[in-house]
């Protein structure tokens, strides 16, 4: 008996081992009814198998001798109650019951519903049927138990292999779907880079080439392959306008990759591979993954007939306010006469109409002068005059002339001076220009019962002689996104656009001019509706700023 249990456990573990490969859930189910039937002596069976979705019982497999069509499993039959236990069901003696929906005994005498179950999940039935009385052993019992997990088991592994073959071949597919598309981005955005009509970077964060475009290669004269790899910043020095290699900080990339920020500039060239230096519009803008600075993207295209162009139109400028400024002072003196009654009396309605005309022609010598000065700056042909000046003289003036606005809007004007400041070797146009500017900006866009502060201050650190100039005010302030063109040429913020619709947009730029070309640094701290603080630094390095009033900064 020993043996033969051991044989036929044998047999069963065979059948286990035959169906870990199997992949057709049919010829798994198959295996274990055709083991069943020899290791526990019956005479037919079949097998039921709920399909994938768990919808209802399907006859699955069935022996060839079957006498009879069998019926689908029912709620509240054998089947219904071997699924609830997941237990096998036996029957030693069949007689025809009142659960039965027909009369089998004719063909069997005996029957055992073995469960599929592995678990707690079931998957169907296998029936055994005896056409003789059949007593189950404990052993019986045991194998019909092993027999029910072992094909359990083994339709677990198939549909899991099933799923993962499926789950393989749909990942296949798509990342084959991938590829083709990826393959197809990279050719489109091969040609789209190679159309580009701009010189093209791509840098790591640190700045090493990882991308150059063919105009890039074209306009520098060296191969994508010599570049890539390289440090833009060794490999591709930047020029400032005197051709001098400028320090890596100064640089828009560098710039874009440490604010995060767009920088745009036309203040910079490259030396290219055969010497030539050409000037460029340069944009260079941060790559943002994840919140972080991976990498930057340099935009630049040669601005060389652009230049040629601006000095042709800044020459017309030049020439135009020269021809301008003699007749425009002519009127100036005429109107100034008439106002005056110096040729006659007038009546009040001439004299209102004549001041009218004399303010307007002032202005339209201010904005000739401006015109000069700019057309001067970019023709190179402004040459600064050193002399002895009176900072606080100066300052002081030009307060008493906004005077009345001063007044009218009762600003809370605050003033500070320290150093020797009564005698500055300076250009006297640059210095006043500088502070009428910053000046005249602080109390026409501060608002009434507002705060300027204006501060001059001279030392000789090492004795070496540092004005710091700083202006600040408690008025509109210049929004965010116009800050880095707030020294555009022509370029005026959309705040005050409403408060002054006659501004030329020349002030700052001018006034950035002029400090640089005395070898100087402008900067600023703003916040829209909160104020704005101008700092200027002549003629040497930037040190730190002059005490402020932290409610007006």
């Amino acid at each position: 008996m020993r043996t033969s249990t051991a044989n036929k456990i044998t047999l069963l573990n065979q059948t286990v081992l035959e169906c870990l490969n199997e992949t057709s859930e049919q010829k798994v189910i198959k295996s274990f009814t055709d083991a069943g039937l020899k290791v526990l002596g019956a005479s037919f069976g079949f097998a039921w198998l709920k399909s994938r979705d768990e919808a209802d019982f399907e006859l699955i497999y069935k022996t060839a001798n079957l006498p009879y069509a069998p019926m689908p499993p029912r709620r509240g039959g054998h089947n219904s109650e071997v699924v609830k236990t997941g237990l096998p069901y036996f029957v030693s003696a069949l007689k025809k019951a009142p659960k039965l929906r027909y009369d089998v005994s004719p063909y069997m005498k005996s029957f055992v519903i073995i469960p599929m179950v592995y678990k707690e999940k079931t998957y169907g039935n296998i029936v055994l049927c005896f056409k003789k009385k059949k007593i189950f052993s404990r052993e019986e019992k045991s194998l019909c138990a092993f027999i029910g997990n072992g094909a359990a088991q083994a339709v677990t592994l198939n549909r899991f292999y099933s799923n993962l073959e499926n789950e393989v071949a749909k990942r296949t597919a798509q990342l084959q779907k991938a590829n083709r598309q990826l393959e197809h981005d990279s050719a489109e955005d091969q040609a789209i880079l190679s159309s580009i009509g701009e010189g093209l970077i791509v840098t790591d964060r640190n700045g090493g080439i990882i991308l150059a475009n063919p105009y890039a290669e074209q306009m520098l004269g060296w191969s994508k392959a010599q570049m890539l790899g390289q440090s833009i910043y060794s490999f591709l020095p930047l020029l400032d306008e005197h051709n001098e290699s400028i320090e890596q900080s100064r640089r828009p990339l560098a710039r874009a990759l440490a604010s995060g920020q767009k920088i745009t500039t036309q203040d910079f060239s490259y030396s290219i591979k055969n010497g030539r230096v050409i000037p460029l519009a340069i944009t260079a803008s941060p790559v943002i993954l994840d919140g972080q600075t991976v990498g930057a993207i340099e935009v630049f295209r040669d601005i060389t007939e652009e230049r040629k162009i601006d000095r042709a139109k800044s020459e017309l400028i030049s020439l135009a306010s020269h021809q301008l400024r003699t007749p425009l002072a002519g009127i100036n003196w005429y109107v100034e006469a008439l106002v005056k009654e110096e040729v006659g009396k007038l009546n009040s309605t001439q004299k209102k109409y004549l001041e009218e005309v004399y303010n307007a022609n002032l202005k339209l010598v201010e904005m000739v002068y401006d015109f000069l000065n700019v057309s001067r700056i970019e023709l190179g042909t402004f040459n600064l005059k050193l002399s002895s000046v009176n900072l606080k003289e100066v300052s002081q003036g030009i307060i008493k002339e906004l005077e009345p606005t001063v007044k009218a809007k009762k600003l809370k004007l605050a003033e500070r001076y320290r150093g020797e400041i009564e005698q500055v070797p300076i250009d006297r146009k640059v210095i006043r220009i500088t502070l009428q500017n910053l000046i005249t900006n602080s109390v026409k866009y501060t608002p009434p019962r507002g705060r300027v502060y204006i501060s001059i201050i001279l030392e000789k650190p090492k004795g070496k002689p540092t004005l710091r100039v700083t202006v600040a005010d408690t008025g509109v302030g210049i929004p965010k996104k116009d800050q880095d063109k707030i020294f555009s040429k022509l370029f005026r913020a959309d705040n005050i656009k409403p408060l002054d619709a006659n501004g030329t947009g020349l002030g700052l730029y001018i006034v950035k001019s002029f400090v640089q070309l005395c070898g100087g640094k402008i900067w600023f701290k703003s916040r829209e509706n909160r104020g704005t603080t101008f700092y200027v630094d002549l003629p040497l390095e930037q040190k730190s700023p002059a005490a402020v009033p932290s409610s007006l900064i």
